[in-house]
């Protein structure tokens, strides 16, 4: 099963601004690190407050460490290895009587790293790699908008329904803003907009 091996994305290698690991298949020091950037991510997400107060800014904590982790170990499916790892660190860090997370920000941590791989799957050399990105951060967002805007209807009485109504209208942009943004600046940072591979 050579997709369990996770092999190298080359046009994640070619555009990293980051030393990355080159063999053709993961070892275990690859997989170590794409957990333990998924660790720092739920950590980060926990422990960091940038008192926004602005729906849907959770992801800026998230995409970061992720873009670093493809950026160090360029490989398909590795997002994927890294929502493992931010699983078990949110997990680890409630366990140990942490504030838990919300239900927006834990949408958010475990859906970015799968919907990256899946956008980056076929990604081309250039500029595709920051939309790409940006559409990553967008759809995570989107999945983190509905499951809060779900738990925020249940949890409104029935005179709250329009508290919630005006609420949900403000956080529809500003979640699709924060995935957009959280994207593309994550994308500027640890990728160049043309890869060695183009220039």
């Amino acid at each position: 099963m050579d997709s369990l091996r996770l092999p190298m994305n080359p046009t994640l290698r070619h555009a990293a601004r980051l030393p990355s690991r080159t063999e053709q298949w993961a070892t275990m020091a690859d997989y170590v690190m794409l957990v333990g950037f998924g660790v720092f991510a739920a950590t980060f997400t926990i422990l960091a407050d940038f008192s926004l107060k602005l729906p849907g800014h959770a992801i800026l904590r998230v995409a970061l460490p992720f873009a670093c982790g493809l950026a160090l170990v360029p490989r398909h499916g590795a997002g994927s290895i890294m929502g493992l790892g931010a699983l078990l660190g949110a997990g680890a860090w409630i366990g140990i009587g942490h504030r838990e997370l919300g239900p927006g920000a834990t949408t958010s941590l475990l859906l970015t790293g799968p919907i990256l791989d899946l956008m980056l799957r076929r990604t081309k050399p250039n500029q595709s790699l920051y939309w790409r990105m940006a559409m990553a951060g967008l759809l995570a967002n989107a999945g983190a908008f509905f499951v809060r805007g779900a738990v925020k209807w249940v949890e409104s009485p029935g005179a709250g329904k329009p508290i919630f109504a005006i609420w949900s209208g403000k956080a529809l942009v500003t979640y699709s803003l924060c995935g957009l943004i959280a994207g593309l600046i994550s994308a500027f940072l640890v990728f160049r907009w043309r890869s060695d591979s183009s220039s």
